[in-house]
């Protein structure tokens, strides 16, 4: 699943309100459900989480962001069974 959004990846907290959140490339579902990460809603994690699906998330709003998504492994971030 690739999720669009506003930011360039997973942070530990939102990054436009909080300068100092860090960038998280990559975690599991259980990390993202433990730390209760917001880019995704609980149920959508849990879905995705039951299925083996990963997600991958990126800033909607970058130059190519959907092909760099698709192509570039060190692009965005990854939720991961």
């Amino acid at each position: 699943v690739f999720k669009a959004t506003k930011v360039d990846s997973v942070y530990t907290s939102d990054p436009i309100k909080n300068p100092d959140a860090q960038k998280i490339k990559t975690l599991t579902y259980k990390e993202a459900l433990d730390k209760e990460i917001k880019v995704v809603d609980k149920t959508a994690l849990t879905l995705a989480q039951e299925h083996g699906i990963v997600i991958k998330i990126f800033n909607a709003f970058d130059t190519n962001a959907v092909v760099n998504a698709v192509e570039n492994k060190g692009y965005g971030s990854t939720i991961t069974p």
